[in-house]
């Protein structure tokens, strides 16, 4: 009895002494527009490369803060062109030859494509410039409205108490 008693007591103590190290965030589930979220420029030789993941992942929950269902960019292939696979030497020409035939698409152009395709109307890019110093680290951000086909460019320097102001100017602009 008393070692249920002791179990209770230490149970209900960690639980008290560990309340504040979680953390707990509320808000609404989002409602609004589809948003396809890109980063355009892959890191993954950059010093920098977990830290840019975190940021893109803030950025990804802000955007569902304000009511936007984010989809990440894994969702899709990032490939250009699909080709069939050559069962022999003269279909491997043929398509070889063919692929000198086929414009370049640009990546912007792709990821609007592929957009339009899902029925997805918003479409995000992100990437981080090369900062002017070593401590600082410089966001560019595309919002395109594919359906009204608009553009929005937001450049900004990551800072803890500025961290999203693309937000606070769509605010504003819905007023």
């Amino acid at each position: 009895m008393k070692s249920n008693c002791r179990m209770f007591v230490l149970f209900f103590v960690s639980c008290i002494s560990c309340g504040g190290a979680v953390g707990y965030l509320k808000y609404p589930v989002p409602f609004g527009n589809q948003l396809l979220l890109v980063p355009t420029a892959s890191h993954i030789f950059s010093d920098e490369y977990s830290l840019e993941k975190d940021i893109l992942s803030l950025i990804g929950e802000e955007f569902e803060r304000n009511g936007y269902q984010v989809i990440p960019k894994a969702e899709y292939s990032f490939a250009l062109h699909e080709f069939p696979v050559p069962k022999d030497h003269l279909e491997r020409l043929e398509v070889e030859l063919g692929q000198t035939s086929l414009s370049y698409e640009p990546k912007l152009k792709h990821w609007i494509r592929i957009a339009k395709e899902k029925g997805i109307p918003e479409l995000v890019l992100v990437r981080f410039l090369k900062p002017e110093t070593k401590n600082e680290i410089l966001i560019r951000l595309l919002w395109i409205h594919i359906t009204e086909n608009e553009m929005e460019r937001f450049d900004w320097k990551w800072e803890n108490s500025n961290r999203f102001p693309f937000l606070n100017s769509k605010q504003e602009a819905n007023q």
